[in-house]
Order: C-alpha cells, then structure tokens, then sequence
C-alpha cells in the first residue's frame, strides 16, 4: 500500500515539469549527469508544491497550560492532564486512544496535545482531524489553523516551520478562511511563506494551504488536515487512488471525533480504517461523549489488543501498539455538574412555536432543534406569524428592544448560504465577544442578542460550540438528546444574563404519551431507530431532572445495551410494539454490518490474498438531499430548493457518504444507527 501511494505520488510529481523543444539526449550520452540533473530538477518541484522536510511541531513541547496560553482562561482539565502523563513515556510505538468524557471537558485540546507527544515520541509526520459534518469541519478548521499557527511561531531554539493545513470536503471552496490561505500561497513569491513571523500577531502566517494539496486526491499528502470523516474512509473503499489516501494517512495521527454520529454501516468502515492506521504506524485518538460498551470492544479488537473492563464513567483508554491490553482510567474531577430541569411539551409544530415565543418574551435565547427540516421550516412559519411586527430575521442582525430575533438553520440551504448561518449562530450564541466581518472589514464586540429564536435541525447538535439559555427539542435517541442537552447554559460567562431562564431546561417534544403515534405522525420514524425512540421514551419517564455528566453513561448504556430485558413497565401492546420494533432494528443492524463489511478493501493481513475488483470509480462530492416533501414555496426567503438529481445518484453510488458527511440525510429518512455496532 505504502509502494503504491509514493508511486503514484512520484508519478504525479515527476510528469509536472515542463517539456521544452526536443528531449534531451542527455539520459544516452552521460546518465550520471542526466541523474544529477534529474535529482536538482525532482529536489526544485518538491520545494515548489509544499513538499519539504517534516520537522515536529514543537520538539520539547511546553506544559499544557502553556501551550494554550493563546486561549484567554485556560487552564489544564483533569482530561488533558491524564492523557499527557500517560503519553509521556520514551515509547515510541503508535496508539489506539479512546477519549469518553462528557461535553466542555477538552477532549479537543487534549487530542492536540496527545498529537504533540506522539509526533515527538513516534515520528508521526502530521495530524488529521475527520469530522461528522462540514459545519463542525469548518469550526476545527479555524481552531487547529490559530493552534497550528502559534506552535509553529514559538520555535526560538529551533529550526522555523511552515506547515500546511487542508480543509477537506465538498464545500471547502465556500469556506472564506481557507480560500484566503490558497490565494496566500498561489504566487511563486508567496508559495514561501515568511518562517518566523514579526510578531504575535502574524502567527497564523506560519500555516499556509499549499495549492498543489487542495486536490482532492492529494489533500491527505499535506502534513494537516480538518475535514469531514468520508475523506478518510475513502482510503479503505475500492475508489480511484485509494492507495494515496491511505498513504497519506499513514504514520500520522488521526483524530475521529463524535464517533457516536455514524450509522451502522459507516462504523464498519471506521473499524476498517483503524485496523489499516495500525498497520501503516498511525496513532489514531477517537472522541465521543460515550461510547456503548460493544463499540469501545470492537475498536480494542481492531487495534489487535483484548479489551479490558471499562472503568467508571468518564473514561480514558490508552492502547499501544503490540500490547497485549490496553491502559485505562476513570478520568477524576473535578468538573462542573449541571443539573438540567427536564419537562414534557407537545410536539405539535405551532404549539412548539408558541411556546418558543413564549419563553423568548420572558428574555434570553431560545433554540428548537427538531428532527427533519420540513418542522423546522414549519415551526419558523409559524414563529415568524405569531410575533407579526416583533419578528426581526437574525440574518439582518439587530438589538430592536421591541423585537425578537428568528433565525433558521438546516442542512438544505445552498451551501455559501448554509456556511453563512451557521457564522450567524456561532456569532450570536458562541463566545462573547464575537469577531466577524461587516462590509469587509473584522468587528469583535458582544453581540449575544437579548431575546432570540434559533430553530435547528441535527446539523447544530454535533460540535458547534454555541450557548442556550433554553432549550425545546424533539425525543430523540438518549445519546443525541444528551448531545443537545450539552448546549444549555455551556458558557459560564453568560451568568446572570440568561432572561428569565436561569435553570437549564429541556422540554421535549413527544415526552408525554407512548410516541408511536409521534414517529408516524411527525416522520421521526424515518430518521431514527423507532425500537431506540421507544427506549429513550422509557427511559426518561418519572423523571425531572438530568444530572450531567452524571447520568450520560448510564442512560446510554440502558438504551443501546442488547441485554436490556423488555422493559416491563409498558402495556401488552406498548411491548408488542416494541418487540417489533427491536426486531427489525437487529435486522438492520445485521443488514448494515454486513454491508459494511463488504464495502471495504479487506483486512491489512488478508488484502493481498484477495481477488481483484474494480473500481468504483471517484466519488464526486457531497450529497445534500433532504426530504422531498418540505414546503419551499412560502418560505422563499428562508428556504432553498432540493438537492439536484446528481446529489442522489452520488448518494446511491457511495452510501457511506450520506451518514458520514452531513447531518442532512439524517435530517430525513435513513433510520439511525445503533452504536453498539
């Protein structure tokens, strides 16, 4: 695999150089000379399209602390602090990390501080960080270019560095900050960026976006990368160059973030991968707010190490290479507990909206997350009527004491449109001050709004760091709804400024009865497990109040856990129902293991003894269908039209695509996976 990808590379390299008048007849009359010129002229390219010596990023990395001293407040978390004694060790075998900590912990930072030891430690050449959506690739994106940029400036001792960073998935050329860095690096008096900059404020100078790697067979060459987690799996799938994927992947460390956000069929892939990053010497670090017990032991079994007991919730695993069991610890406090006031609502579109109007009147922010864009869409109809005058469009921005800020956001809209809405919620709900741009020029201030609506679908549960003071969601799966649970009062700068909501509240849509009529009526059916719906409903019956972390782990492992007996509480048709329902998910989940299974290149021991097959060809981008359904015509200044027929077809060709690069196809009709596969 290794020999494949450098000769496809070498190939790609070497038929770049011009060819001038007649060839030389220099290889026939002198070949020593022709090789000595050759080596200058391959030495030249190498240099001109990025390709240069890989030097760590910080060869004695400073503490924790002192290493994200750039981030106003930090300081080291019991998380971070764990994984950098446990990794600081003269071993320099790669390693299996298994990161389950609940939200706000630093599982970030920790991973790029982890990927600090080991590129020292193990020699690894660089860092991908693969994601479940384009909106949280394009958060890391600038996360990892301002990290990037300050280890690389502070090098005083050592040798400057210059590193380059890729955006990886279809709508990198939408994303204004990367499109900046390849216009940065396009000229030939610019493709060598300045190594030591003036002063701390051209840090971000020393990470460029070689335009040679923007390529999208070549973009995993480039020492570091953020994008969306089917650009790594390619490397496994039977595509066009999938060789130079998964060389470029190899001997690096490669961080898989919200884990539990893939299907069955795409966690068959990603135990694939893990299974070749071991053989290729990468270090691989998965993320996740809990993993199901069956899903932390498949990923041991893929790394080849036997899977110990899991220790008590929030936990860390450390597996070195050759190792026959891994390390694992409780990761000790403190941390902040949070004690989350959970209540019943009707999931009726227009009573959500009332009651989201509501609760914006009484002062504060307020997001709805629902579960497929045809409510969302439905809700910010009805919202944007019943406050008439008061409505103020969050895409205009404004402080209007009399009004009350809507903003909607789903995974439809065209994507430099999409790109802006979701600037818009991490301006209006992230940290305060917020840096933005206005007729061209940067602006930082605080503009929290002081009443506002955001109606989401999926697409602002998974890593977008942005702050509620209310929160009403539709029921779903026990591990997602605790993901957008996370959101509720997540910034403590924001105390004493919340309106009328000083305690967490999550009000769930289809809480209150039995929601099998819910799942037909409201289509949740088509985009999750119903048997998972059936069992979160349970699970959170009789209760008031989620204590987080608290609760994370154990509510998760009694939802997802195959053991769990039927649950006696329900009546003889409620557990018919849910017979029925448990059924056919074991069913899928058979189906999508299997299909999972046949999907990839084979195991790194067994490839070569396999037959051949061809090629599936290149996958040519991201799908964006949502359902067809969804109103588009008295929305017309809220809404795009659908995905075109181009979108389905990539979807049907390469299915892995439409879990694992948007939220969007689960806005819509693929049942949810289990994580337990």
């Amino acid at each position: 695999m290794r020999l494949a990808g450098l000769t496809s590379f070498a190939d790609w390299v070497g038929s770049s150089f011009p060819l001038n008048g007649e060839p030389s007849p220099l290889p026939f009359t002198d070949p020593a000379a022709y090789l000595a010129r050759a080596t200058e002229q391959a030495r030249d390219e190498l240099d001109r399209i990025g390709w240069t010596r890989r030097e760590p990023l910080a060869p004695n990395p400073a503490p924790i602390d002192a290493t994200f001293d750039f981030i106003p407040g930090f300081s080291a978390r019991p998380l971070q602090t764990l994984l950098a004694e446990i990794l600081n060790t003269p071993d320099t075998r790669p390693a299996l990390i298994l990161v389950e900590a609940p939200m706000g912990e630093g599982k970030t930072e920790a991973a790029l501080y982890a990927h600090l030891q080991l590129q020292n430690a193990a020699g690894h050449r660089g860092l991908y960080v693969a994601l479940p959506t384009q909106a949280t690739g394009n958060a890391m994106y600038g996360r990892l270019r301002t990290f990037l940029g300050h280890q690389a400036a502070r090098r005083p001792s050592q040798t400057p560095v210059t590193v380059d960073l890729q955006l990886l998935h279809g709508g990198s050329a939408l994303n204004d900050t990367y499109q900046h860095d390849l216009a940065r690096t396009r000229s030939e008096e610019q493709q060598t960026l300045r190594p030591t900059p003036n002063t701390a404020g051209d840090a971000a100078d020393t990470v460029r976006a070689g335009e040679w790697f923007s390529h999208r067979k070549r973009a995993l060459l480039s020492e570091y990368g953020v994008g969306t987690v089917d650009q790594a799996l390619l490397g496994v799938l039977n595509v066009n160059h999938q060789f130079v994927r998964l060389w470029g992947l190899g001997n690096r460390v490669v961080v898989l973030d919200e884990v539990h956000a893939y299907d069955t069929y795409t966690t068959q892939l990603i135990h694939a991968l893990v299974r070749w990053m071991h053989t290729l010497n990468s270090s691989v670090i998965i993320m996740s707010a809990t993993l199901p017990n069956q899903t932390r032991q498949d990923l041991l079994n893929a790394w080849n190490v036997t899977p110990d007991p899991a220790p008590d919730y929030p936990r860390l695993t450390v597996a070195r290479t050759g190792d026959p069991a891994p390390i694992s610890r409780h990761i000790p406090g403190p941390r902040r507990t949070q004690t989350v006031t959970l209540r019943a609502t009707d999931p009726h579109p227009a009573a959500l909206a009332a009651q989201a109007v509501t609760l914006a009147e009484a002062g504060g922010t307020v997001t709805v997350i629902v579960n497929t864009v045809q409510r969302a869409q439905d809700i910010f109809k009805s919202v944007r009527e019943q406050l008439g005058p008061r409505f103020q469009s969050m895409c205009k921005g404004s402080k209007h004491p009399e009004k009350i800020g809507v903003h909607l956001y789903h995974a439809r809209y065209p994507a430099d449109d999409r790109a802006e809405r979701e600037e818009r919620v991490l301006r209006y709900l992230g940290k305060q001050p917020a840096t933005y741009h206005r007729n061209g020029e940067p602006h930082t201030s605080d503009v929290r709004p002081e009443r506002f609506i955001l109606i989401a679908t999926q697409v602002a549960e998974q890593s977008l760091d942005f702050d509620t003071d209310v929160m009403i969601t539709d029921l779903a799966p026990i591990d997602l709804l605790l993901q957008r649970a996370g959101r509720l009062h997540r910034h403590e700068s924001n105390t004493g400024r919340r309106g009328g909501h000083d305690t967490p509240t999550l009000f769930v849509a289809g809480l209150h009865d039995w929601p099998e009529a819910a799942l037909s009526e409201h289509h949740w059916k088509y985009v999750y497990a119903p048997a998972l719906m059936y069992r979160t409903w349970h699970a959170l019956q009789g209760r008031t109040h989620l204590t987080l972390p608290d609760d994370l782990d154990p509510l998760v492992q009694r939802v997802y856990d195959p053991g769990t007996p039927t649950l006696k509480t329900l009546d003889e048709v409620q557990q018919a129902t849910l017979r029925k329902a448990d059924t056919h998910l074991r069913q899928q989940r058979n189906n999508q293991t299997s299909l999972g299974g046949q999907a990839h290149i084979g195991q790194p021991d067994t490839f070569l003894d396999l037959p051949t097959q061809p090629s599936l060809g290149e996958p040519d981008g991201e799908p964006t269908h949502d359902d067809t359904n969804a109103a588009t015509d008295e929305l017309a200044a809220e809404t795009p039209t659908s995905a075109p027929a181009w979108a389905m077809t990539a979807s049907a060709s390469f299915p892995f695509t439409g879990t694992a690069l948007t939220s969007s196809i689960r806005e819509v009709r693929l049942p949810r996976r289990s994580p337990l596969s």
